[in-house]
C-alpha cells in the first residue's frame, strides 16, 4: 500500500508541471494565429522552437505522470512547431558540375560594439568574397573603409535616426567587381537597401542587403512588415538572387515566409540546420533566434553554410560557400 502511495505521489509531482506546461504551450499557440493582426503575437511565432522544446518537456511529465492522452497532444503540438525548424536538417544540395564558388558573410557588428581587432581577426581568418555588414554607424564606417586593401570594392548606405540610434548603415565590401549599385534609400518610408550585381567569373550575382526594424511595437513591426514586403515585391529577384541580412525575423514569421513566396528565393540553411545566430537574452539566456540570413536563387546551390564566432557584436556571423551554376544550366 505504502509503495502504491508513493508511485501515486511522484506521477502527481509529474503531472502538474506537465499540466502547467501543456495549457502554457496550448495558450502561446493560440496566441501566435495571431500574429498577422498582432505585434505581439508575431513576436511570439518567433519563439515557436522553444515552446517546441518546452512542450516535449511537458509530454514527457505527463506520460510520467500517466497522463497519456494529454500528454500526445502535448507531443502533436510540439511537433507542429518543431517540424519547420527541423526539416532544416534534411535535404543537403549537392554543387552542380562547372559552378562557380563564392564565399559569403552577414554580420550586425552592433552599433555600440568597439572589437574592430576581433572583426579583423575574424575576417583574416577566412577569405569572403562578399561581406555584409548591418548596423553601421560612424565608427564603423571608418573602420570599414580601412579594409579596402583587401575589400577593393566597397558600398556603404548611410543611415541615421535620432530615434533609434539602431537604425544605422548598411555596408557591403568585395573582392568581386560591382556593377549597378543602387542604394533604395527608403521612398517607401523605411530602411535603406542595397542592390547591386557582383561578377562571378562570366556570370554576375544579383545581391541585395537589408536590415528590416525589429519587433517590439506597432509603428516599429510596421516598419518591419513593410520592409519584408517591399524586398518581396519591389525587387526583380532572379535565379542567381542572394538576400543578405539580419531580417529580425526566423523562419517561423508570417512575413518571412511571404517573402520567400514572393521573391522565389531559398533559405540557405536546407540541409545545415537551424543554425540561430543572435541569443534573446534579455528574460531568459540561451533563447537563441535564427534572425540573420542568406537566402539564395534557384540557380546558387548552397556548398557550406555556417555560423561565425563571436566578434563583440550581439548576433554572430553567417557565412556561406555558394555555387553559382553556369547559365546553361538553369533550371527550367
Amino acid at each position: 500500500m505504502a509503495r502504491f502511495a508513493s508511485s501515486l505521489s511522484r506521477r502527481t509531482l509529474c503531472a502538474r508541471p506537465g499540466f502547467l506546461g501543456l495549457g502554457f504551450l496550448v495558450a502561446v499557440s493560440v496566441a501566435g494565429l495571431a500574429a498577422r493582426e498582432s505585434w505581439v503575437a508575431e513576436a511570439l511565432v518567433n519563439f515557436r522552437w522553444q515552446l517546441g522544446l518546452g512542450g516535449l518537456v511537458a509530454s514527457i511529465l505527463l506520460a510520467t505522470g500517466g497522463r497519456f492522452v494529454f500528454a500526445a497532444v502535448a507531443l502533436a503540438i510540439s511537433s507542429a512547431h518543431l517540424g519547420p525548424a527541423a526539416m532544416l536538417y534534411v535535404g543537403r544540395p549537392s554543387p552542380p558540375a562547372g559552378a562557380v564558388s563564392v564565399r559569403v558573410a552577414s554580420l550586425n557588428l552592433n552599433y555600440e560594439n568597439r572589437a574592430s581587432d576581433r572583426l579583423r581577426a575574424w575576417l583574416r581568418g577566412d577569405r569572403f568574397d562578399l561581406v555584409a555588414f548591418l548596423e553601421v554607424g560612424s565608427f564603423w564606417k571608418s573602420e570599414i573603409e580601412s579594409l579596402r586593401a583587401d575589400f577593393p570594392n566597397e558600398v556603404i548606405a548611410p543611415f541615421d535616426d535620432s530615434k533609434d540610434p539602431s537604425c544605422c548603415g548598411l555596408a557591403l565590401l568585395s573582392r568581386l567587381p560591382l556593377e549597378g549599385v543602387r542604394i533604395h534609400s527608403g521612398d517607401w518610408g523605411i530602411r535603406p537597401v542595397i542592390e547591386c550585381a557582383a561578377k562571378v567569373g562570366s556570370e554576375a550575382l544579383h545581391v541585395v542587403v537589408a536590415h528590416p526594424n525589429r519587433l517590439g511595437d506597432a509603428e516599429r513591426t510596421r516598419s518591419h512588415n513593410d520592409t519584408l514586403r517591399w524586398l518581396g515585391e519591389g525587387i526583380v529577384w532572379t535565379d542567381r538572387s542572394i538576400l543578405l541580412g539580419d531580417l529580425n525575423a526566423t523562419l517561423y514569421s508570417p512575413e518571412f515566409g511571404d517573402l520567400l513566396e514572393r521573391s522565389r528565393l531559398r533559405d540557405s540553411r536546407q540541409g545545415f540546420g537551424r543554425l540561430p545566430t543572435f541569443d534573446f537574452d534579455r528574460y531568459v539566456d540561451g533563447m537563441w533566434l535564427d534572425l540573420d540570413h542568406i537566402l539564395v536563387g534557384r540557380s546558387v546551390v548552397v556548398a557550406d553554410r555556417a555560423v561565425g564566432p563571436a566578434v563583440g557584436s550581439d548576433h554572430l556571423p553567417v557565412t556561406a560557400t555558394l555555387c553559382v551554376a553556369p547559365s546553361s544550366s538553369t533550371p527550367k
